[in-house]
């Protein structure tokens, strides 16, 4: 069992829990309070329910951009009250890259599709209230980020290698250096991803990231032989925690996208034919 720190464990204590399911209009999505709370932002994670189907999939990366998963896209954008003209798609490659986004940006990963030539990046940040940030998830970890002095948010895509790779930590340091943001004053959410409860891994996996954050408590003993369970929450918050962000100023969803298969579609659990879900992150 790893070693956890004490402090660190009083952080985790003072941070909220869920993300309560809503309807938008034919959607359903959940959203995270403490963010709408302050009237700055649109935050939202969507699920795989709209109207009565339950395959609103959102992943032009995997499964190209046909028409079925653009109108996709466009319906679940109308829903959100985000104007898709407005959104830039993360092109996520489990990296820890930041993109900085503007104007110039709109419209990235879906009217613009990505080719080799176009940067990858599983972060954005921005401070334009005409941008909206926008990544898919199939197990992957969403991590929202609002600072509600400067007027500006975050938004990243974290899988197991971004994760151990410091995704979090990348994504907070951007938005200190381009808009003078203040850790402890950031608002931070930690959305639905897989669960320590299914997150099973192979040692060197296991040993990565024991190395890269030694008193987070986000390695577990396996539940077969061989293996460990990872915690991913953990390993986000504890970054968080490490840059001096407050616990009270955290939200986690609690959610297992690998359990719940009636809202959310599970890489590890479906295998590629599954969809993805998307967050959403735009300031008003």
């Amino acid at each position: 069992m790893q070693k956890t720190e004490t402090a660190f464990e009083t952080f985790l204590q003072k941070a909220q829990h869920g993300f309560p399911v809503q309807k938008l209009g034919e959607m359903t999505a959940l959203t995270i309070p403490m963010f709408v709370q302050t009237g700055l932002v649109k935050a939202w994670f969507t699920t795989r329910r709209y109207e009565e189907r339950n395959d609103l999939k959102l992943s032009i990366a995997r499964m190209g951009a046909t028409d079925e998963i653009v109108d996709n896209f466009l319906k679940a954008f109308k829903c959100a009250g985000i104007g898709a003209e407005d959104t830039v798609i993360a092109n996520a490659k489990h990296g820890t890259d930041v993109l900085p986004c503007g104007k110039e940006h709109r419209g990235w990963g879906l009217f613009h599709l990505y080719t080799e030539e176009d940067p990858g990046f599983d972060g954005m940040v921005t401070n334009e209230k005409q941008v909206a940030l926008v990544a898919t998830h199939a197990d992957c970890t969403p991590v929202y980020l609002l600072d509600p002095v400067h007027h500006a948010i975050g938004l990243c895509h974290a899988g197991w290698r971004s994760t151990v790779g410091g995704m979090v930590t990348n994504l907070i340091d951007a938005m200190v250096a381009m808009y003078q943001t203040q850790p402890q004053d950031l608002l931070a959410a930690i959305g639905p991803h897989i669960g320590p409860c299914c997150f099973e891994v192979d040692p060197p996996v296991g040993q990565a990231f024991a190395e890269a954050f030694p008193t987070a408590g986000c390695v577990l003993p396996g539940k077969k032989p061989g293996k460990l369970q990872l915690d991913l929450t953990r390993a986000s918050a504890y970054q968080m925690y490490q840059a001096g962000l407050r616990g009270e100023n955290l939200t986690i969803s609690d959610e297992c996208t690998c359990c719940n298969d009636d809202l959310f579609f599970s890489y590890r659990r479906d295998g590629k034919a599954c969809g993805a879900m998307a967050s959403f992150l735009q300031l008003r």
